[in-house]
């Protein structure tokens, strides 16, 4: 494996975060994979406008993980209040017809989040920890490391 770093005017930086945001009340919004589909993209075009990336994005029926590099720039928090904040509006906005069943109050997501930061991890460690963790909530794991949604700059135009 080649180690990546991010080499900047006054900086050289590496690793990144691990998140896991829960919807409000633990509701499996993800099931529908609409949904899960539209999130995914949401969070994409997130990270984009952050100038940060998602090296993998993984959904149970209940939450959401993901692994995020380049974040030279920004904390935890804000990385996490951005994505939350967004995809929140978004997904409301949006497929307000699917998610209201859903929702108790005011918000899509949970209050609070997890958050670590982790080293230089290889496609291969990444899939066997998701793995683990999602083998709990579904049959198989639905692993999409190697596949990337392209998001096109009319659909990043459409989330502004």
């Amino acid at each position: 494996m080649s180690v990546s770093y991010i080499h900047n005017k006054h900086s050289v930086t590496g690793g990144g975060f691990h998140f896991q945001f829960t919807p409000k009340y633990r509701q499996p919004v993800f099931e529908d994979e609409q949904i899960e589909f539209f999130m995914n993209n949401a969070f994409r075009a997130a990270a984009n406008r952050l100038e940060i990336k998602i090296r993998c994005i993984e959904f149970g029926p209940d939450h959401v993980h993901l692994f995020v590099t380049h974040v030279k720039n920004y904390s935890q928090a804000k990385i996490a209040g951005y994505m939350k904040g967004l995809t929140s509006r978004l997904i409301r906005r949006d497929l307000w017809d699917r998610v209201k069943r859903y929702e108790w109050g005011e918000s899509f997501w949970s209050d609070g989040y997890f958050s670590e930061p982790v080293g230089h991890l290889t496609d291969a460690h990444i899939e066997h920890y998701i793995g683990r963790q999602q083998k709990k909530h579904w049959a198989k794991p639905r692993l999409k490391t190697k596949k990337e949604v392209i998001i096109t700059q009319s659909t990043l135009n459409d989330y502004r």
